[in-house]
């Protein structure tokens, strides 16, 4: 971390006091025009991946096994669909790559459960399961990138109802059994 924070002290940004532990921003124009610029830079990624991780919270304790494919594609059009909206200010947060990175991620921290399956085209299909017990994991993670990115009452309600219907398309269609 102090590696990151040097790049930004050399640039002068800011001034790094590692004897006190503190920050201390040093106001000019060019610190402020860099801040500015890697904040906006980063608020895609981040969206996408708190977007992700509601997608994991949603999934969470329901048993539900999904093809990881088929729910980035998703999530894809959810993001989109929230741009359109203006509930996320950049529509680069809908990128494929970055939405399957932080699936990845996430798998990695042991949020889900992701597994591989050949097929008999010798294709490998990914699967995604979620993990009931990762929940309290997963909502820790959850508040902590939140209180970086607040949004309104109306955007979470809004970010709900697309994440909810982008698992249920994931799903396919459901199979109504004959009474």
């Amino acid at each position: 971390m102090l590696e990151k924070l040097y790049f930004f002290s050399s640039k002068g940004a800011f001034h790094l006091n590692e004897s006190k532990d503190e920050l201390l921003f040093i106001k000019n124009d060019n610190a402020f025009t860099l801040l500015n610029f890697f904040s906006q830079m980063i608020q895609s990624y981040l969206d996408t991946y708190i977007i992700v991780l509601l997608t994991i919270e949603t999934m969470s304790g329901k048993h539900l096994t999904l093809k990881k494919k088929q729910l980035i594609s998703e999530l894809h059009q959810a993001i989109k669909n929230l741009y359109q909206e203006n509930v996320i200010p950049d529509l680069h947060a809908c990128l494929i790559e970055v939405i399957k990175t932080a699936m990845d991620r996430f798998a990695q921290m042991g949020f889900v459960e992701m597994r591989a399956y050949g097929n008999k085209d010798g294709r490998t299909s990914e699967f995604l399961q979620s993990l009931a017990e990762a929940k309290p994991r997963v909502e820790e993670q959850l508040a902590a990138v939140m209180a970086v990115r607040p949004f309104t009452e109306k955007e979470i309600s809004t970010i709900d109802t697309e994440i909810q219907e982008a698992v249920q398309r994931a799903q396919g269609p459901l199979v109504l059994s004959r009474l």
